[in-house]
């Protein structure tokens, strides 16, 4: 199938934060990785003919962690960490 006016975003995977550990132990100490996978989605964004959106920036603390004001319990995020998202995507012209 032809699709030449089809816009492809990929967004980056989130960070987390240390409150996961009692729930979501595996998502515990992962950042590193995201980190990789997140490069590695940027480094292919041109030769694959996607934009890529990176969230994981903006979500941030100063560790490097999931800001603990956007989540609820260290891995899914809050209302504001939603609305925090569609500000970003409005504010970067995405929506």
């Amino acid at each position: 199938m032809n699709l030449p006016h089809l816009q492809v975003f990929v967004q980056s995977i989130l960070p987390t934060n240390d409150a996961a550990k009692e729930e979501y132990p595996d998502a515990v100490n992962k950042n590193d990785h995201v980190v990789n996978v997140n490069s590695q989605l940027m480094q292919h964004a041109k030769s694959f003919g996607y934009t890529y959106v990176d969230l994981y920036s903006v979500f941030t603390d100063k560790e490097g962690k999931l800001d603990a004001r956007y989540a609820v319990d260290g891995l899914h995020l809050n209302d504001s960490g939603y609305q925090r998202w569609i500000e970003m995507l409005k504010n970067e012209k995405f929506l």
